[in-house]
């Protein structure tokens, strides 16, 4: 039988208590995070037993957050009773965490806020292994203190560091922090499946993160809808910087819009599935529709330097709903905005220079329909012709800009002749100019006639797993797209014999790769590949999405 202390007083009236965080007094901040848990272990054990009323721990948490009690002891008499009148309580339950190791010491006592005394104490001491049978044993030695019988307890048994999850989990949910605190309730359930109050609270927060999600995107829409009707009247303003800084504005949440649709992340390729590319198709055309007008307002004040603006009030409107300044686009020239939009077509990616963080969809809308080549096309000679109209410190980069930009879209849409004959145009026209290097080393590299190239052949061939085999298939994908990357995956495949570990990763391996350029198609051919080979299993989210 495991040690307790009991007094024992007879209570002639109902209980309402408010069950307050443990004081830690082991000296070790490593249980600080217990104090939580535990108290909301005995709060949820006390429940349902008879004339005991229990304050809700949202309610007593608020309330200490109010009275700046959280990390305090709350029981001197000043506060005890301040804190009661708020809680509506007539009895503090208080515990304190007194040993851990090599002896568990848990003590708890009621404390009757008309007179600051103590009802009823219990404590217990056990092994460490026994921590919550400990806590069970404290309950019902506290009922039956206070002559209350007792009940079924219903938190279960986890481990102290389940224990440690689940407090740091309540710490996050009062903060408000749902994410964080649906990733500790989820490690305190995996670390104790048999953890029932765990779970209970898990299941809450899931529920309340789902409600919270739907409001958040009820909210954004309607921020989003005001937000244009704002933009729309400003783009009849006499001012033309405000005229200017509305279009911008406009277009910069047409990306927010995009980018919250897809889910697209920072600097990388999202696959959009078929289920969602008819609302993509809308959004993506309002874009280059706002920026068709953004280009041809730029060309109209040539000669003219306008710094884009919308009015502070709009400005801070803007900051507060989206987080984001939506007239910042540096490099704003007619030459910038329309390499931009063939960008956009052809390979996918948003506008390197507005603040929204540039990201691509694919398949971008060329790859979606070939005919929109031509529309990307179109837009990279405007780029060119437009470069007369920037200023001259500004006009070499954007040169180089738009040459670029037009070649690398001809790789993703595998017309690497045309693309070499880009920057080959560029580089015979310049041959001293400082990106010269630069773009001869992307002609090579689409060539693969680079001293990288042969070695790595030479280790394929000999089935050396020493290559660095991310970037070969980067090289290869770039030199001959998805067919390269079918014949590394096959060849890869093929050292069965001499290195079984390589061959069982070949289609892990090239995988991978069109998970970076976000070749869904692809993606989920080697993923059967690999299937059929009996290879590793190839991860296909998000490529899965239908």
């Amino acid at each position: 039988m495991l040690p307790a202390l009991v007094t024992m007083v007879v209570m002639a009236v109902p209980l309402r208590v408010a069950v307050l965080p443990f004081g830690n007094d082991t000296g070790d901040q490593a249980y600080e995070p217990m104090r939580r848990g535990l108290a909301d272990m005995v709060m949820t054990d006390l429940v349902g037993a008879p004339s005991v009323t229990v304050v809700e721990r949202e309610r007593i948490w608020a309330v200490l957050a109010e009275l700046d009690l959280q990390h305090t002891r709350a029981f001197d008499p000043a506060t005890a009773q301040k804190l009661g009148r708020l809680l509506g309580a007539t009895h503090e339950v208080y515990g304190e965490i007194t040993t851990v190791a090599p002896e568990v010491r848990l003590d708890v006592k009621v404390i009757q806020l008309g007179t600051g005394t103590a009802v009823a104490k219990a404590s217990v001491r056990g092994a460490p292994g026994d921590l919550f049978s400990l806590e069970e044993t404290l309950v019902s030695r506290l009922l039956e203190a206070l002559r209350t019988p007792t009940v079924p307890t219903t938190s279960g048994h986890p481990s102290l560091g389940s224990l440690v999850a689940y407090s740091a989990a309540l710490d996050a949910l009062d903060a408000g922090a749902l994410d964080q605190a649906s990733s500790k309730f989820a490690e305190s359930v995996r670390g104790s499946p048999d953890f029932e109050l765990a779970k209970v609270r898990y299941a809450d927060v899931l529920r309340r993160l789902r409600e919270a999600k739907k409001k958040r995107g009820d909210s954004f829409d309607e921020l989003e809808r005001a937000a244009r009707v704002r933009l729309s009247a400003l783009l009849a303003s006499k001012d033309p910087a405000v005229r200017l800084g509305a279009r911008v504005a406009r277009c910069s949440l047409d990306l927010v819009s995009l980018k919250r649709l897809t889910q697209a992340k920072d600097d990388a390729a999202t696959w959009v599935p078929p289920s969602k590319r008819e609302t993509v198709e809308a959004l993506e055309q309002q874009f280059l529709d706002d920026g068709e007008k953004l280009v041809d307002e730029l060309t109209a004040a040539r000669g003219k330097h306008l710094e884009p603006k919308v009015p502070d009030d709009e400005l801070a409107l803007e900051k507060q709903a989206f987080g984001l300044d939506l007239t910042n686009w540096t490099f704003l020239t007619p030459t910038s905005v329309a390499a931009d939009l063939g960008r956009f077509i052809g390979s996918g990616w948003t506008p390197h220079y507005s603040d929204v963080e540039e990201f691509a969809l694919r398949p971008s809308r060329a790859q979606r329909n070939p005919a929109q080549l031509e529309q990307a096309r179109k837009w990279f000679a405007r780029a060119q012709q437009s470069l007369s109209l920037d200023a001259p410190t500004e006009r070499a980069h954007l040169a180089v800009g738009v040459v670029n930009e037009h070649a690398e879209m001809l790789v993703l849409l595998g017309r690497r002749e045309e693309a070499v004959a880009q920057w080959q145009a560029f580089l015979d026209a310049f041959p001293t100019a400082e990106d010269f290097p630069a773009l001869s080393a992307k002609v090579e590299a689409v060539m693969l006639l680079g001293d990288d190239d042969e070695k790595a052949e030479a280790k394929v061939r000999a089935c050396d797993d020493s290559l660095d085999l991310a970037a070969h298939a980067h090289r290869l994908w770039r030199a001959s797209g998805r067919s390269g990357l079918v014949t590394l995956g096959d060849r890869l495949a093929a050292c069965a014999q001499k290195k079984p570990a390589l061959a069982n990763r070949a289609w892990l391996i090239v995988a991978a790769e069109a998970q970076r350029v976000a070749d869904c198609p692809a993606v989920l051919d080697f993923a059967a590949r690999a299937s059929r080979a009996g290879g590793a299993l190839v991860p296909v989210a998000p490529c899965d999405v239908p």
